[in-house]
């Protein structure tokens, strides 16, 4: 049998304390609710907390490298619009040569010599001018090391990142530093000269070509992997918030309930005193 004391009052003590855990369940479906995430410090589960961090870490890595793709795109297409004026340049110092070595053109050969020198000024000003973010990048400066392209959440070649190599097309590159049509044997010898470096500057526009493929297709492919893993760290991280709702209702029943079986526990001293008093 109970005794009725005013020194110590369990039912009172245990009210409060089934009370004071239902507050501190109902502070976390808040927080819960209100940041929409069941992790929001390591307290909360130190292991899912460390894993979260970690992908959190990797997605903004992977933000980064999108970005970094992104700019290896443009940098490609740059260097794509210069090599085509170049082309079209040869084009037309070809065909110069074409006609300088005609014997019927000897008296229109310095005219002719003069626009092929002003168009073989104009190749050295755009393979020394094309940049990007600057960087030259037809000045024969990226064809040995190229440029690094960072797409990966690593620091390995092939897998998180690899080289962007780039050709040279200044005259000397082109082996045309030297070339003229001021005779028609010089012009003759021109238009070899002016053919194999037509065909560098076509096979540099195919290995852009190549390039700007495999870095849209990488864009997509870690796209992909970044979704993935957001989905994965939000499997980890993100409330359910048809649940929390539930529990925030159930608590709040109980929290309600607490509180109105507290005051009428803490009414038993006063009962007892009551009965001393014989009121």
């Amino acid at each position: 049998m109970s005794k009725m004391s005013v020194n110590f009052n369990p039912a009172a003590e245990y009210a409060a304390k089934n009370l004071a855990q239902v507050d501190r369940r109902l502070d976390k479906t808040m927080e819960r609710l209100s940041s929409g995430q069941q992790i929001n410090s390591a307290e909360d589960n130190a292991a899912g907390f460390a894993v979260r961090e970690r992908m959190r870490s990797d997605m903004a890595v992977m933000q980064k490298g999108l970005e970094n793709l992104g700019q290896g795109v443009a940098l490609v297409q740059t260097t794509e619009g210069a090599l085509d004026n170049v082309g079209s340049i040869l084009t037309r110092m070809k065909e110069l040569a074409t006609q300088s070595a005609s014997a019927n053109v000897s008296s229109d050969r310095s005219k002719l010599q003069e626009e092929f020198s002003q168009l073989a000024e104009e190749v050295d000003r755009l393979a020394n001018s094309t940049e990007f973010n600057g960087r030259k990048l037809l000045d024969n400066s990226l064809s040995t090391t190229g440029i690094r392209i960072h797409y990966g959440t690593g620091n390995s070649s092939g897998s998180d990142y690899f080289q962007l190599v780039l050709n040279g097309t200044r005259l000397q590159d082109l082996g045309l530093n030297t070339t003229t049509i001021d005779t028609q044997d010089n012009a003759q010898t021109a238009m070899d000269a002016v053919d194999a470096a037509l065909d560098t500057v076509t096979n540099s526009l195919a290995t852009t070509g190549a390039y700007q493929n495999r870095l849209e297709t990488m864009q997509a492919d870690l796209q992909v992997s970044l979704e993935n893993l957001q989905a994965s760290q939000s499997v980890i991280s993100d409330a359910d918030m048809a649940q929390e709702m539930v529990a925030l209702t159930r608590d709040q029943i109980i929290q309600q309930a607490g509180l109105a079986t507290l005051g009428q526990a803490t009414n038993v001293p006063a009962q007892a005193v009551s009965i001393l008093l014989g009121k």
